[in-house]
């Protein structure tokens, strides 16, 4: 019978090579990169299970296609052999299985995550960047109709009908962002910087020589 040693890596040969096969004569081992260069009724090492593939329906593929040759399989880390002639697999082999393609899994998630927050991040604001608001482009409009004494769900209705992006503002949103703009509006006044001769009002609301400012 011919035993073959799959070189799935480099690293995985040296394992087998030099951990392995070294103690069971390798002079006959065939090494291959390709489980397609098995021959039919033989013997294959491999380093471990994940070597067969990264997915359930990859490895079980891979063990069956070997079986259906006459080929058994030796899984160096687990120091288990799989019977070509055996219909079964072992509940230990199959748990295996289930960990590789959860581990699989779990890193495809772990990027995905990453990704979004990666994307999530350069789409929010930027530090000191003023955040624009919705009702903006109607400001001008909307002070102008609550000098007039207009009720705010007035104001939406108006607005909304010459902006179909509004559709769903409701009359809180407004009055929000109303209040927003009239403290603005009074920080402005206080900060505003008026000379009253040599003095001049600071930020903190007190007059100082401007010299010191």
């Amino acid at each position: 019978m011919k035993k073959f040693c799959y070189e799935k890596s480099q690293v995985n040969r040296l394992f087998l090579q030099y951990g392995f096969l070294k103690q069971h004569d390798d002079k006959d081992i065939i090494y291959i990169k390709s489980l397609k260069k098995v021959e039919t009724d033989s013997l294959i090492y491999i380093y471990q299970l994940s070597d067969l593939g990264n997915s359930i329906f990859q490895i079980l593929k891979n063990i069956f296609d070997l079986f259906s040759k006459n080929i058994s399989i030796h899984i160096y880390n687990k120091n288990y052999n799989l019977n070509y002639n055996n219909p079964y697999l072992p509940l230990n082999i199959l748990k295996e299985i289930y960990i590789i393609e959860e581990s699989k899994i779990n890193i495809r998630l772990d990027k995905t995550k990453d990704t979004l927050r990666n994307k999530a991040k350069r789409a929010g604001r930027k530090s000191g960047k003023k955040t624009k608001s919705i009702f903006d482009k109607h400001k001008i409009l909307i002070f102008k109709e609550l000098k007039r004494n207009t009720p705010k769900t007035e104001i939406l209705k108006i607005i909304k009908s010459i902006d179909d992006l509004l559709v769903n503002t409701t009359p809180q949103a407004l009055g929000q962002y109303i209040k927003r703009q009239q403290k603005i509006k009074e920080l402005k006044k206080v900060t505003k910087i008026e000379p009253i001769g040599g003095l001049v009002l600071n930020k903190q609301g007190l007059y100082v020589h401007k010299k010191l400012i």
